[in-house]
Order: structure tokens, then sequence, then C-alpha cells
């Protein structure tokens, strides 16, 4: 199914129930691809993250429970910053 589909399907039902039952399923997927990305991180790995307005790159510093600390460089200074998991993408990856 097709993204454009979905959203079509989404705007044409009005069962509030089955709409939650669908939004906790997508919560639900959320958290296990996140918590699976977890094991595939490692210190020094290269990784894009999903920012509210842009991807940025970052490099892994430490993997934490339920975030990873990464190190981003802003406007030509490198910060760490602690980012959950499900706004991590391994470089390479869509």
């Amino acid at each position: 199914m097709q993204k454009n589909e979905i959203i079509d399907w989404v705007l044409t039902h009005s069962d509030l129930n089955e709409l939650s039952d669908i939004r906790e399923a997508i919560k639900d997927r959320k958290q296990t691809l996140s918590g699976k990305l977890k094991y595939e991180l490692s210190p020094g790995m290269t990784v894009n993250v999903n920012g509210a307005k842009e991807f940025t790159e970052g490099k892994v510093k430490k993997v934490n429970r339920t975030r990873a600390v990464l190190e981003v460089n802003v406007n030509g200074i490198t910060q760490g910053y602690n980012v959950p998991f499900s706004m991590i993408s391994i470089k390479g990856e869509k």
C-alpha cells in the first residue's frame, strides 16, 4: 500500500475507535523498530538524524538505553545531543 492510499483511507474513515487502534499499532511498530536500531548502532558510526525541519548527519558517541549520544556539527560547532532512536537512521538506509 502506498503512502497516498493510506492517507486517503484514513481521511475516508470516521470511526474513532478504529483510528485509535491504528494509532496504537503505528506507535508499537515505531517502538519495535527503534529497539532493533539500538543493537545496530555502535560508537563511531555515522548516522542521519531526522530533525524537525531537516536531516542532519551525526556521529554516534555512546548508545544508551533509550537514546544515543551523537556528536552533531551545527553552524561549525560540534555539540553532543541525546537523540531518541526513532529519530535516527543509519546512513545509506531510507
